[in-house]
């Protein structure tokens, strides 16, 4: 997260070279809980809520998964704003924060919506998904993109599925290629995310006949299926979307301010990136309503994000700071994307990057 951090802290002193907020400096306490498991987020839910107990009323955190419910329970009753830089769970399966939780990425579900729409604008119609079923159910990913999938009428998915409770060692991975060809797909989605499972579905995918792109779920996994097959032309078709930082001026100036500052280039990571837009975006709203009530922050907050209004990113605060003290409205774009803020505060739009394979097994964006 040094990255995070160093991105922030070009914010930061931008911030309080301008005065601060209303005259007093903006000070950022950082917090690290340590994972011991990638899948337990128990520690950084138990730091959320010892933070809440502390008296902090402004949080930005990976808030996902497992660790929602005791945010939540720990946030609501004390009027905490929550700002998230994760976008794992759907918008629809998160509980109610009450308009005080804000997720500036992309939700997954959204995500592979735009996916799935980047796809059938190609003319590809037909899908093979294939995925785990964890106790009968369907893995997340592999649902979300069958629904945004068959949101064409004219389009068509299919599942093949394997139960994550089997022995994948001696599963009939055959039966699994010859499934996925049976569908006649244009392209083979893989939502799985182990890297044994992929390989075994894709060899005997291969198999049976399919010469088509297959585009990984999870776009992490793509360079470790393809280094586990050296010397095959297979991971030439290999391809994934990933939430992507839009090109532009702003973003351009931003990537030379840092490496100067710090003599590295930054990692091109939206959920990085997303704590300068945050740290902005919430300065300017506590300039036009102060900082003792979250739940007015959050709305200004909602309001600054969102067109119309004058244009200014992330690295721009003193002249969205002036402007928002003349009273001028602004349309506030961070580096990640717009953060144009829905009524439950989730962001409705961001830009995804399509990524391959090089002939060195290196992933990389495609023009």
């Amino acid at each position: 997260m040094t990255e995070a951090r160093q991105a922030w802290e070009l914010v930061l002193e931008q911030i309080n070279e301008e005065g601060g907020i209303e005259h007093r400096p903006l000070s950022v306490h950082q917090r690290t809980m340590r994972l011991d498991d990638a899948d337990d987020l128990t520690p950084v839910a138990d730091g959320f809520a010892n933070l809440t107990d502390e008296g902090y009323k402004y949080i930005i955190s990976l808030v996902s998964g497992s660790a929602l419910q005791p945010m939540r329970d720990a946030a609501m009753p004390q009027g905490v704003l929550t700002m998230s830089i994760t976008s794992e769970d759907a918008a629809a399966d998160l509980p109610e924060f009450d308009g005080m939780l804000l997720r500036g990425i992309l939700p997954t579900d959204r995500l592979i919506q735009k996916q799935a729409a980047a796809l059938q604008a190609r003319g590809l119609a037909t899908m093979a998904v294939v995925g785990e079923t964890a106790l009968g159910v369907d893995d997340a990913r592999l649902s979300m993109m069958r629904a945004a999938f068959d949101a064409c009428s004219t389009c068509r998915s299919s599942a093949v599925t394997y139960p994550a409770e089997a022995d994948l060692y001696r599963y009939d991975w055959q039966s699994v290629g010859a499934a996925v060809m049976e569908s006649k797909p244009d392209v083979v989605y893989l939502a799985s995310a182990n890297v044994s499972a992929l390989l075994d579905t894709i060899f005997w995918v291969e198999r049976a006949g399919y010469t088509g792109l297959y585009y990984f779920a999870h776009g992490a996994f793509m360079s470790s299926a393809a280094l586990a097959m050296p010397g095959s032309r297979v991971p030439e078709r290999f391809r994934s979307y990933e939430l992507g930082l839009p090109p532009n001026e702003r973003l351009d100036h931003f990537l030379a301010s840092y490496e100067e500052r710090y003599g590295e280039a930054f990692v091109p990571e939206p959920r990085l990136i997303a704590f300068a837009d945050y740290l902005s975006l919430l300065a300017l709203a506590m300039t036009r309503v102060g900082d003792a009530d979250p739940r007015a922050v959050a709305d200004a907050m909602k309001e600054l994000a969102g067109p119309p209004g004058e244009r200014f990113g992330t690295l721009e605060y003193v002249q969205a700071a002036a402007a928002v003290r003349a009273g001028r409205d602004i349309d506030f774009v961070g580096l990640s994307g717009p953060l144009d803020f829905d009524a439950r505060g989730e962001v409705a739009d961001g830009f995804i990057q399509e990524y391959g394979v090089t002939l060195d097994g290196d992933v990389a964006p495609l023009p």
